[in-house]
């Protein structure tokens, strides 16, 4: 078990340089890749309720994603951190402008205007990820947010991981905790 925590922390560290250093019009590139595949996957085009991750800048960018998803007609949530309790639960928003700066520089709905969503409404998840394995399993950050959410969503629930190439590794070490996405898609 020792071995696998070190592994997360070196396979982090890699992915966290990898990402910070890409070249702005490759990403860019990545990016319209990754949006035309998610726009075109039947399961995104026929949900009506999405939740997306806010990206970092380093991360596949889904404030693109959250804009034309709220275009099509979608209701979008977001994750809102509530730090004390190590938790998240959806938030859904109107405008990707309404998104303020939250816990750990992730972008959120202000506490005083929060629209609080049903997880039974939610159809689709995209879920961030330092790394992905070709089972589905994923890498995080390492604080557990969006495992522990992931936990307690309905079985019916599909979940997206969304990633850059390199960012899709053979295999990844996991334990228990860690809950797997239905699908990738990478560019």
């Amino acid at each position: 078990m020792v071995v696998e925590m070190e592994n997360k922390v070196e396979i982090r560290q890699k992915m966290l340089e990898k990402l910070k250093n890409m070249d702005k019009e490759e990403k860019e590139r990545r990016n319209a890749r990754i949006r035309e595949k998610l726009f075109s996957y039947d399961r995104f085009k026929k949900a009506n309720v999405i939740m997306s991750y806010v990206s970092k800048s380093y991360e596949v960018d889904t404030w693109e994603i959250i804009k034309r998803s709220l275009e099509m007609g979608k209701k979008v949530a977001v994750p809102f951190i509530l730090k004390e309790e190590r938790l998240i639960f959806p938030a859904l928003i109107l405008d990707p402008g309404e998104l303020t700066p939250g816990p750990f520089g992730v972008y959120q709905p202000p506490p005083d205007n929060l629209r609080q969503l049903n997880l039974n409404q939610i159809e689709i998840i995209l879920v961030p990820g330092l790394a992905f394995d070709n089972q589905g399993n994923r890498l995080g950050h390492g604080q557990g947010y969006f495992d522990r959410f992931l936990k307690k969503i309905p079985r019916n629930i599909h979940t997206v991981g969304l990633a850059y190439e390199f960012q899709v590794l053979n295999a990844l070490p996991f334990s228990p905790e860690d809950i797997p996405v239905s699908t990738l898609i990478y560019g």
